[in-house]
């Protein structure tokens, strides 16, 4: 394998790129490795799309050190381990189909004590009473800061510094209290303002990272470095578990508590370390900081704060609350229509906030969905006799069901939700994060699930399927859309070509190839002359953008082009049921008859519980001594009164 390591001395001087080129260009290598780059990270990735090469990068540290690694297309990399004085992948070269381990470092570390990890801190921080605080001298000077204009300014503290409060004693309001300080909770103003004011400790941080006194976390060699995660009063700070890292961060904390007159508890205040961090090293990290030390942060935003590998126990509270609720409503005589409003609006909506981020076990998805089914055939408590099967009343109306949703159809939708951000808005934290941790050299919709993958990563993974069924490729210029491997056409085939592509040329390779660039439209001798009939009218019914529009990526299920969690969730459940009929796998009970088109009944003006009757009735799922006998229940099928 040919390689090439050189102390570049810095990627800043042109002469530097100018040699690195040629060398490139004459020799090929399949790997090289830089140090002492002087480089950002955005620096490398334009070197890297620059010399058209995969590759990895170490951030620069103040004005020195930086690590580089770049690799030809055909070979496969993968990321061992990294820090600020080495770089170790394993390479593979797909065409000699050879393995090599790789090792690039510079500096003072050697290869032996490159291998030891980074001891790491993960800091949540509770503010007492922390609306009731807030300084309105520091919210004015905040606002400004951003750049909002004076006369808006003075509006909102307006709003703000006129609060004026009463108390109500055996019924009878008396007193008068007027607030010097403090953002009343209720308000729909005051998140907003909160947000704002938290931003302070946010950018002081983030400002004690820049200047390399403070050290974040970083997930890969390419990653952004984390340093906190905000919202509103719920924050969570990371780094380094060093004795500096915890005086500069104790410095920044006691400096916002007193410009912003916020103070920090430091009893439900928890700091966590990773596994291989010392009882020694935490005790005098304790000492510093002073918050408590524990194993595990108990939720974040209402979810777990880390996730191991029992799943099932971790969100069993969500089988208990669904749990709680029946339990509660067992003992009312519900009507059928009011079931179905408490299934739909209450049961059916208590999971649905975790599984907008995770994937939850298939044995707690049936779960939940036996629970409900014995709500709503039974009581709750008891057990009744399942009259239709679960995907059958988990249709559309306007198809014979009542529209309950597939709890699994619908996880996996809200999970296809977030793959579509990252791989719509590749400039997210999610997104760069993701990104240079799981497929690097890659792309979103090839990406393999790798080695140790989190949770949040094997549940974008899984659905990954699911969006590549949804999307296709929206034609602006055609410089970024394959012909051959990217779905771009409307309709059949999956959006992609059906003709076979051509051996004895590498043309047309780029959409832009079948375009003619004087007019702008189709060139329709090339297209005729390499395109089956079939897929030749379906090129031509594609619509071109604007010559200077990029090419994106469209979610095909919706008429702006916009992901929907409803679209894909159809979608997902169509697929469903129809590789179940294939199977021929039905199950549940089946009622004896056909209950045709059922829409009309949806439509008419009675009482919902008599909707619900019409549709039992039209169901064939009443309890008739026919239906009883039908199911072995009854031993006549006879009207006991006739």
């Amino acid at each position: 394998m040919s390689c090439i390591f050189w102390n570049c001395q810095g990627l800043g001087a042109p002469l530097t790129i100018h040699v690195l080129g040629e060398l490139l260009r004459d020799h090929r290598p399949l790997l090289v490795f830089l140090s002492e780059t002087k480089a950002t990270l955005s620096q490398i990735n334009n070197l890297k799309s620059r010399w058209n090469l995969n590759g990895i990068g170490v951030a620069k540290v103040g004005n020195s050190g930086g690590l580089a690694m770049f690799w030809q297309k055909e070979v496969d990399v993968d990321l061992i381990s990294y820090s600020d004085h080495h770089i170790d992948v394993e390479v593979s070269d797909r065409i000699c189909n050879n393995k090599w381990r790789v090792t690039g470092f510079y500096g003072k570390h050697t290869i032996e004590n490159a291998s030891k990890r980074t001891n790491y801190m993960a800091i949540k921080l509770d503010i007492s009473k922390a609306y009731d605080r807030i300084e309105w001298f520091f919210l004015k000077k905040i606002l400004s800061h951003f750049g909002i204009p004076a006369v808006f300014v003075d509006l909102v503290m307006l709003c703000v510094s006129t609060v004026s409060f009463s108390f109500l004693f055996n019924g009878a309001q008396f007193g008068y209290v007027k607030p010097s300080r403090g953002l009343r909770q209720g308000d729909p103003l005051s998140p907003y303002l909160f947000i704002c004011c938290a931003e302070a400790l946010t950018a002081m941080i983030t400002k004690a990272s820049d200047r390399g006194v403070f050290h974040g976390v970083r997930v890969a060699a390419s990653a952004p470095t984390v340093t906190s995660l905000c919202f509103a009063d719920d924050t969570l700070i990371f780094g380094k578990a060093t004795e500096a890292n915890s005086r500069v961060l104790k410095d920044i904390l006691l400096k916002y508590a007193r410009i912003s007159r916020q103070e920090i508890n430091f009893d439900k205040s928890t700091m966590k370390f990773s596994p291989s961090t010392t009882e020694e090293l935490k005790h005098g990290l304790h000492q510093i900081l002073g918050f408590r030390v524990v194993e595990q942060h108990d939720k974040y935003l209402g979810l777990p704060a880390s996730i191991g590998r029992t799943k099932k126990e971790i969100f069993a509270y969500l089988r208990d609350r669904v749990w709680a609720k029946m339990k509660g409503w067992g003992e009312k005589q519900l009507s059928k229509a009011g079931k179905e409003v408490l299934i739909k609006s209450v049961l059916q909506a208590i999971p649905s906030y975790v599984m907008g981020c995770f994937l939850l076990p298939n044995g707690l998805v049936r779960h939940l969905e036996a629970a409900i089914r014995r709500f709503w055939w039974g009581n709750g408590t008891k057990k009744g006799m399942n009259w239709l099967a679960w995907v059958e009343l988990c249709k559309p109306k306007s198809d014979g069901g009542l529209g309950f949703r597939d709890l699994s159809a619908f996880n996996r939708a809200l999970v296809t939700k977030q793959v579509w951000r990252i791989l719509s808005n590749p400039n997210l934290l999610l997104s760069r994060i993701i990104a240079a941790r799981y497929f690097p050299q890659g792309e979103l919709l090839s990406a393999r699930l790798g080695s140790r993958p989190s949770s949040t990563w094997r549940s974008i993974w899984q659905v990954i399927p699911f969006l590549k069924m949804g999307i296709r490729r929206r034609i602006g210029d055609g410089n970024d859309t394959s012909v051959w491997s990217d779905p771009w056409l409307r309709e059949g085939g999956n959006f992609r070509i059906i003709t076979k592509r051509p051996i004895y040329s590498a043309f047309p390779n780029k959409v832009a190839d079948l375009i003619d660039d004087s007019t702008h439209s189709w060139n329709l001798e090339v297209i005729n002359g390499v395109f089956w009939p079939v897929d030749i009218d379906r090129i031509l019914e594609i619509p071109l953008g604007c010559g200077f529009a990029k090419d994106k990526w469209v979610w095909h299920y919706s008429p702006n082009g916009k992901f929907t969690v409803r679209s894909c969730y159809h979608m997902i459940l169509a697929s469903s049921i129809s590789s179940d009929q294939q199977r021929g796998d039905r199950s549940g009970s089946h009622s004896g008859g056909n209950s045709g088109d059922l829409k009309f009944i949806w439509h008419l003006d009675i009482p919902p519980k008599v909707r619900i009757f019409l549709w039992r009735l039209c169901k064939n799922i009443l309890p008739t001594n026919k239906e009883l006998y039908r199911r072995k229940v009854s031993s006549s099928p006879l009207c006991g009164r006739c």
